[in-house]
């Protein structure tokens, strides 16, 4: 005969016979029912039946299938119905985003944990120019125009080892690329500075020679920096090297403690552009929590593909450079809603006809204006370029942070910051013709006058 030990409905130990219905006996522990048991079979010739361990089985393995269920309800709730749930909140605008503050700046402080400097170029053209001091890192993206006289002599002042640890030159327009080569008389940064790591654009339009079979300024530019690179003088990407085949970055560079830069993607790194401006290298910095973005020349077409590629991720910055000097073409709306910029800083020669004689299309335009100042209106430019020689308008622009504040300061005669809204430049009358037309042809300075036949008086800027 067997005898079969269990557990009662008030959790006590039962034994009873194998096809009996009723305890022969209960206990408070399983020892003592099992000893019983166990004396029991003997005495019959039979063994003991424990089923209180399948009873524990059994509550185990509904446990489990609880505990799966569980899991599977709560990847369905967190990783399918969440989702689900905001992405319609969000397009009905059930849900309140959070408000975006812009920083004030610190004006007239300059931190010295990170530094943009926005140089002057030394003459009444257009052009970009810029010292970044990040942490114990020298770095200049673009060199302006020919002679490099005024920013060498600027950057003694910062550079204190003749040496850049980061060159980087945007795209191949004369004006960016210029002070690169420079001349004999006058050599350009690549003669004149140890450079650890250059990088520059991956496509051009530019030719390296002329018809004639001359060099142009860009196959200069290749040819000096392709005889560094040739003689481990220094290193040399471009900023397609910076994705990969998928065309995802490949991350930030440390340039310290809290202190970042990142190539950030261009469409144009992977194509040909018709225009040289969409080719420009695109640079993000980081402090701590504080963002600084340049983009060289960038216009429409590359801004457009740029918000495509971004636009679910957070892009605010707390400094913008204005793109193409403030041109009609840059800076465009939908890519201003994306970077919201706190702080904006124009590199140019304010109101120069070399490119054009429409007085609405000279640096900054009209247009950039109108759109801009839905942002900010810390909008700040480097010189007045409607004179024979160049003049300071905030003259060498310094935006500088410490990670926790951005500071703005200014370099003119009275260290004086000017918002552009706010300057003589930008509130003057000027005598236009029908066609828009305030000089007699570009790059002139016989700027009309009131009694120049067929005129009218307008602003020259509204705010």
């Amino acid at each position: 005969m067997n005898y079969i030990i269990y557990l009662t409905s008030k959790k006590e130990y039962g034994v009873k016979k194998e096809d009996g219905k009723r305890a022969l006996k209960v206990f408070k522990t399983k020892k003592e029912a099992w000893d019983y048991a166990k004396s029991l079979a003997d005495k019959n010739n039979g063994k003991v039946i424990d089923q209180t361990i399948l009873s524990s089985n059994k509550k185990k393995t509904k446990k489990g299938k609880k505990k799966i269920k569980k899991m599977v309800l709560s990847f369905v709730v967190c990783f399918i119905l969440i989702p689900i749930f905001y992405l319609v909140a969000d397009h009905y605008g059930w849900l309140k985003k959070e408000e975006f503050i812009p920083i004030k700046p610190t004006a007239g402080v300059v931190y010295d944990d990170f530094q943009i400097h926005m140089m002057q170029l030394g003459n009444n053209k257009n052009g970009d120019a810029i010292y970044i001091k990040a942490g114990e890192n020298d770095i200049l993206i673009d060199a302006g125009v020919l002679d490099t006289t005024t920013i060498k002599n600027y950057m003694k002042g910062y550079i204190t080892d003749n040496k850049l640890e980061y060159l980087i030159v945007t795209h191949g327009d004369s004006d960016h690329i210029e002070g690169m080569v420079g001349s004999g008389k006058n050599p350009g940064i690549l003669d004149s500075y140890e450079i650890d790591t250059l990088i520059d654009f991956s496509y051009t339009t530019k030719n390296l020679k002329t018809e004639k079979g001359n060099l142009t300024t860009y196959g200069e530019y290749v040819e000096k920096r392709d005889a560094l690179v040739s003689n481990n003088k220094l290193k040399h990407f471009t900023a397609k090297d910076f994705f990969d085949n998928y065309q995802k970055s490949k991350g930030p560079i440390s340039l310290g403690t809290d202190i970042e830069m990142e190539i950030l993607w261009n469409k144009f790194y992977f194509e040909q552009s018709s225009d040289e401006n969409n080719h420009s290298v695109v640079t993000r910095f980081r402090v701590k929590d504080r963002y600084y973005l340049l983009t060289g020349d960038l216009e429409k077409e590359g801004e457009t593909a740029f918000v495509e590629h971004y636009k679910n991720d957070n892009m605010r910055v707390d400094f913008y450079k204005a793109a193409h000097h403030g041109s009609k073409t840059s800076s465009n709306e939908n890519f201003l809603n994306l970077i919201q910029p706190s702080i904006c800083a124009v590199s140019c020669s304010a109101g120069n006809s070399e490119y054009t004689a429409n007085y609405l299309n000279v640096f900054p335009t009209q247009d950039f204006v109108t759109r801009i100042k839905k942002y900010t209106t810390q909008v700040y430019v480097t010189s007045n370029g409607m004179g024979d020689k160049e003049e300071a308008m905030n003259g060498n622009i310094i935006i500088s942070s410490n990670g926790e504040n951005t500071g703005v300061a200014s370099t003119n005669d009275q260290n004086e910051l000017k918002e552009l809204k706010d300057t003589e430049w930008f509130n003057m009358k000027i005598y236009v013709k029908e066609d828009n037309s305030f000089v007699s042809g570009k790059a002139k300075k016989d700027y009309f006058t009131k009694d120049t036949e067929g005129v009218k008086e307008v602003p020259f800027r509204t705010w």
